[in-house]
């Protein structure tokens, strides 16, 4: 929870109030008692580590980090001042810059191309400072448009270096401000190891594209996975000339050998970009842009050209079908909204339906949950949550594998902890654990259909950002569980141990993703009692939320329900922890 305003940080810094809130921590403004006209922001970092070896490494790197930030000198970057601990947690100051990020005006307003390039051109010069610094260039791995702050003085600012990514379970180094990226603006690379400077010229790209189109670009790894192809930027926004579509397309190419070599060289790309743009006369009038809708939203007019033919298409074909007898019978006639832009004759159809029914088709091995209310925890308290989709199976070895194959990621490991136990183990117990653990990148023998252990939370979310998803909510998986009625368990209130896998059933191991089919939930999910306890996407100070119990988990002991909750190290690994996925409805 974040501190209340008024507290008191270091005896000198008062809380004014919360400029923003995540998983890891809170962003404040507080005011200097010292210097009562100056006001800065403090980014509060929890450390959930309970080893002390890695909460111990934790703070020198983030020591380490906080003193690189207060090195660098830069009009368009913030200045960091100072950094301290108090009560667990760690604190780093901040300049406070007022003005909006370049995400919330892009929702204002429709931004010329010329004004985006000017922008572009402002970043480029923060990053050539800090991929020229020595010894060691700086990376900032997390370019996007909320991290990019329109000061009102008229600067732009990159903000918010992912420096709370060091309390997460990371063991790479090197010299780069540590941050996990974001889909749609990290490039493949980001998803494994290999990030250098040309990790930034992705994301400009990205940022640019998203500007300028007003799409967020799929997620690399996916594009890189399905051979999805880029909608080129001359397709969405006739301002677009060959030109800048391609350094765009340069600049986000999924292989960085064939990015621009430094962001010198896209800088340059851009001014003469602009240069051209002026010379032509065009301003950059907005009457052309052909998705005129706010940035990053997804309730966006149809536009035309084959993005079009496709919906009329999927539509057409949806109300044909013959089980959509009723949904035609209820389906009001497509109206038109006409939009005419005399210089170009562009017709947007904007389709409205009054059916209830979601258009919105399942992905594969998903279940659509509707968003409403339902009864929460143990005291059933109403909570609401928007529709999503949440796998129907917890994630397998076999799904995993294909994650490690594209990607190098990791194979599943035993944590720390277990490893340094495992020669005290006995024979017996060594054996037992062949059935869990991989080797050689590949997952034990005959366990391809069985959900993947000895992942950590990272590892979890990491495998979800590749598939395009992420993980749910603890409100989501207990909503999808329980349904809406407040049942005890996904099947009902009585206790029937045939219907999931827990020690109660004397199984004694995990058993398939798909097993128990009579234990399946009100939308038809399977496994969310027993098997495996199951990260959810919810950080507290106490660890990470995890959900539904597990094989070595008996009903009657560990009184395992649909709104039983337990909370873990992010770091934590064992033969009983897996996860299942999740997807947000845009």
């Amino acid at each position: 929870m974040p501190l209340e305003a008024g507290t008191k940080l270091a005896g000198r810094y008062e809380i004014q109030q919360t400029l923003g809130q995540g998983g890891m921590g809170s962003v404040y403004l507080v005011k200097d008692l010292k210097f009562s006209e100056k006001y800065w922001a403090i980014k509060e970092l929890y450390n959930p580590f309970q080893d002390p070896v890695s909460r111990e490494n934790a703070v020198k790197q983030f020591e380490h980090e906080a003193n690189l930030l207060a090195s660098l000198k830069h009009p368009g970057l913030p200045v960091v001042s100072d950094y301290f601990e108090e009560g667990g947690n760690y604190y780093l100051i901040m300049e406070y810059i007022e003005g909006t990020s370049l995400l919330d005006e892009s929702m204002k307003e429709i931004f010329p191309i010329t004004k985006i390039l000017n922008i572009a051109l402002r970043i480029c010069d923060v990053l050539d400072y800090l991929h020229t610094r020595t010894p060691d260039p700086v990376v900032f791995r997390d370019l996007k448009p909320d991290n990019i702050m329109l000061a009102s003085t008229g600067e732009v600012n990159l903000i918010d270096f992912g420096i709370s990514k060091i309390f997460q379970e990371d063991t790479r180094t090197g010299t780069f401000i540590q941050g996990a990226g974001t889909s749609g603006y990290a490039p493949p690379e980001q998803y494994t190891s290999g990030t250098d400077c040309r990790t930034d010229i992705y994301s400009l790209g990205a940022t640019l594209y998203a500007l300028i189109t007003g799409q967020v670009p799929p997620d690399a790894m996916s594009m890189l996975l399905s051979g999805e192809r880029l909608v080129l930027p001359t397709e969405l926004n006739m301002e677009v000339t060959l030109e800048l579509e391609g350094i765009l397309l340069k600049s986000m190419n999924l292989k960085k050998e064939k990015r621009y070599n430094d962001i010198k060289e896209m800088r340059e790309a851009l001014r003469i970009c602009l240069e051209n743009y002026k010379g032509s006369g065009g301003e950059g009038s907005t009457k052309k842009i052909l998705n005129p809708t706010s940035f990053l939203t997804a309730k966006t007019l149809i536009s035309f050209s084959s993005r079009l033919t496709k919906k009329i298409t999927d539509l057409r074909d949806f109300l044909e079908h013959p089980d959509r007898g009723g949904l035609r019978r209820e389906f009001l006639f497509i109206f038109f909204i006409i939009l005419l832009t005399v210089s170009l004759g562009v017709y947007l159809l904007y389709i409205n339906s009054f059916s209830k029914k979601p258009l919105e088709v399942a992905p594969s091995e998903m279940v659509y949950v509707p968003e409403g209310k339902f009864f929460m925890g143990k005291e059933k308290k109403e909570v609401f949550v928007s529709a999503f989709y949440i796998d129907k199976f917890e994630v397998s070895n076999r799904d995993y594998k294909k994650f490690l194959d594209v990607t190098g990621y990791n194979e599943p490991l035993l944590s720390d902890k277990m490893a340094k136990e495992y020669n005290t183990w006995s024979e017996e117990q060594k054996e037992i654990a062949k059935k869990y653990i991989w080797m050689n990148g590949n997952f034990p023998e005959g366990r391809e259909d069985y959900p993947v252990v000895l992942v950590g939370w990272e590892d979890a979310r990491t495998y979800a950002r590749w598939a395009g998803k992420r993980l749910p909510t603890e409100a989501e998986w207990e909503k999808a569980c329980r349904g809406t009625d407040g049942r005890l368990w996904p099947w009902g209130n009585k206790w029937d141990e045939k219907k999931c896998n827990t020690a109660y059933g004397n199984i004694n191991d995990l058993i398939p993703v798909d097993s128990y089919p009579y234990g399946i939930s009100p939308y038809g999910i399977i496994n969310m009692i027993g098997n495996v306890w199951e990260w959810t996407d919810d950080f507290t100070t106490d660890g990470v939320i995890v959900k539904g119990g597990a094989w070595t988990a008996p009903a009657d002991q560990l009184d395992v329900y649909s709104y039983t909750q337990r909370k873990l190290n992010p770091l934590e690994k064992t033969f009983h922890l897996g996860f299942r996925c999740c997807k947000s409805i845009e």
